[in-house]
């Protein structure tokens, strides 16, 4: 039988990378730590790219100016909050999803260990895979 070239993924959580310091412009807490398992990603003939996985982080707070993404989350384990430029805060907690558009500008907020499960579709400025 030969394989499909569009299998089914199973996207349940799978083995996760060391944690590591989160390193990226914003992050407040210098202790914070990220670990991840990034189960697709799809590149276009273009910049446009597409990807998911599972990432987990400890306690911290971020500045997110002029988010360069489109990233649709579901919280799997923990909390944040998520404010946006004019005040308005929203809580997540495992079982919510959300949509950080791209161009947000805000602040991420989490005081304990999260766990996501993300799709991101990145138009060409990060330097993700």
């Amino acid at each position: 039988m030969s394989k499909s070239p569009n299998p089914i993924i199973r996207m349940t959580e799978s083995t996760f990378g060391d944690w590591s310091s989160i390193t990226q412009a914003g992050v407040i807490d210098a202790d914070a730590k990220s670990r991840g398992h990034m189960m697709i990603v799809r590149k276009s003939d273009g910049p446009v790219r597409t990807f998911s996985g599972v990432w987990e982080a400890t306690a911290h707070v971020e500045k997110i100016t002029d988010f360069h993404m489109d990233e649709i989350m579901v919280f799997l384990s923990g909390s944040c909050t998520i404010t946006d430029e004019t005040g308005h805060a929203e809580h997540f907690k495992a079982g919510d999803t959300a949509l950080m558009p791209k161009g947000f500008n805000g602040e991420w907020r989490q005081d304990e260990t999260l766990r996501k499960f993300y799709m991101i579709v990145d138009y060409g400025q990060a330097g993700h895979p």
